[in-house]
């Protein structure tokens, strides 16, 4: 089981501060790219120095819904670094449709947050996209079904450890990605299989 995992106190080199999930449910009414057929959107997301990417959603057109690979867990290696922003490009192909950007604080509510996010293209806003987020604190226990989580793949995040966390943190945690390499599996990109 995750809680039993005898690896999670040294876990907390890869995220002093804490964790930050995030999935990519849902765009509506995006910018269509495509001339012929429907585009295929997929995202990529950055945010305090790591990314990940989202599978295409094939033939998503200008309301993709994923349901798979759309959730990544973020390390925050210091409260600094709540001021930093998400970023989110949806992509057909190589070509933008739009880019999303949410500042972290916006997640630091201790509850999910399940919006709509206005998407931007040149100055000019075009469509939305529906993220579900949770900023995990060590040693407190998330909520135990997220919004929606069945139609969107989101999956419970597991109660960090609690110890060394506080406010503070950096230094060589702070650069360590969400993914290094020989971290526990609650420091790797979340799967289907953590779907409640």
């Amino acid at each position: 089981a995750r809680g039993e995992s005898t690896d999670r106190p040294a876990a907390m080199a890869y995220a002093p501060y804490g964790q930050l999930q995030i999935t990519i449910c849902q765009g509506q009414d995006l910018r269509d790219v495509q001339t012929f057929g429907k585009q295929d959107p997929s995202c990529k997301v950055q945010a305090m120095g790591q990314s990940f990417e989202v599978p295409k959603c094939t033939d998503g057109g200008t309301s993709p819904h994923w349901r798979a690979g759309n959730t990544h867990r973020f390390s925050i290696p210091s409260a600094a670094a709540l001021g930093d922003t998400l970023h989110v490009r949806i992509l057909n192909g190589s070509e933008e449709i739009g880019v999303v950007s949410v500042p972290i604080s916006t997640f630091d509510r201790e509850e999910w947050v399940h919006e709509l996010f206005p998407v931007t293209h040149s100055g000019s806003t075009k469509g939305l996209l529906r993220i579900i987020g949770y900023l995990m604190r060590p040693g407190v226990t998330p909520p135990l079904k997220p919004p929606a989580g069945a139609a969107y793949g989101v999956p419970v995040p597991p109660t960090l450890p609690a110890g060394s966390a506080g406010g503070g943190g950096g230094g060589a945690a702070a650069a360590a990605p969400a993914a290094a390499p020989g971290a526990p599996a609650e420091f790797r990109p979340a799967t289907t299989a953590d779907v409640a």
